[in-house]
């Protein structure tokens, strides 16, 4: 039985003639709706405090901004790459019985590429459609390209490195993905490069989610899996 990300599993022996019951059971926790589910709370507490503060100066009410956005990006990137773990623990319906060896076997071939070690969680997604005969993801269009866009900017964060701004390079190269996604934080000049702080907006977190959501739902239909999100639908609220 899965329940909001719970999976629960038991078993039941019973014999008659003198009654005797064994049983047994396990638990397992999924993170991928409430990492989701998080992220969606970020997105709206941005939009309220960006409205909270609409036409003000630059303060301190940014910080939290800044706070929410940065935990809605790493949320919806943890949300992903959480979904695609749980598909390959699933591995056995998953991937029509796939054995456990053989499928680690694939694994470990796969993650010899060149175009794995360089984007390792879209990398997750197309073995999962190889694995169910599905074909490959389409990075050059979206929903894929922004997902692969969102994951840039989540590892930009993490692994951030600092730049002049009349000398940027790899930021200058990250704010030329973004800028056709999202506008930039009203908060800033219009000179202000979209990162390392431009991006924090409801703009990018509301873009982060809806990304997510239909790069799922998509992934989905060409794997021909259930839609997973369907039922958390009503409390998928970014905006």
């Amino acid at each position: 039985m899965e329940k909001d990300g719970s999976v629960i599993t038991g078993s039941l022996n019973l014999t008659l003639e003198q009654v005797t019951i064994q049983a047994t059971g396990r638990t397992r926790v999924n993170l991928s709706v409430p990492h989701l589910l998080s992220a969606c709370l970020f997105s709206r507490q941005v939009r309220e405090l960006e409205e909270e503060n609409l036409g003000r100066e630059l303060g301190a009410f940014w910080e939290p901004i800044l706070a929410h956005a940065t935990a809605n990006v790493l949320l919806t990137v943890a949300a992903l790459e959480s979904y695609v773990n749980e598909l390959f623990s699933d591995h056995d319906t998953s991937f029509l019985g796939l054995p456990t060896a053989k499928l680690k076997k694939c694994q470990k071939a796969y993650e010899q590429r060149k175009a794995y070690k360089r984007e390792p969680i879209m990398g997750k997604f197309d073995l999962a459609l190889q694995l169910r005969k599905a074909g490959s993801l389409e990075r050059g269009k979206s929903p894929a390209q922004d997902v692969k866009f969102l994951i840039r900017l989540r590892n930009a964060l993490t692994h951030f490195k600092p730049e002049w701004f009349d000398k940027q390079q790899e930021h200058a190269k990250l704010s030329a993905q973004l800028a056709k996604r999202f506008s930039p934080s009203a908060f800033f000049p219009k000179d202000e490069p979209i990162f390392p702080r431009g991006w924090a907006t409801h703009g990018c977190t509301a873009w982060a989610v809806k990304s997510a959501i239909n790069f799922i739902s998509e992934f989905e239909s060409q794997a021909g899996l259930p839609k997973r999100l369907e039922k958390f639908k009503s409390r998928l609220l970014y905006e």
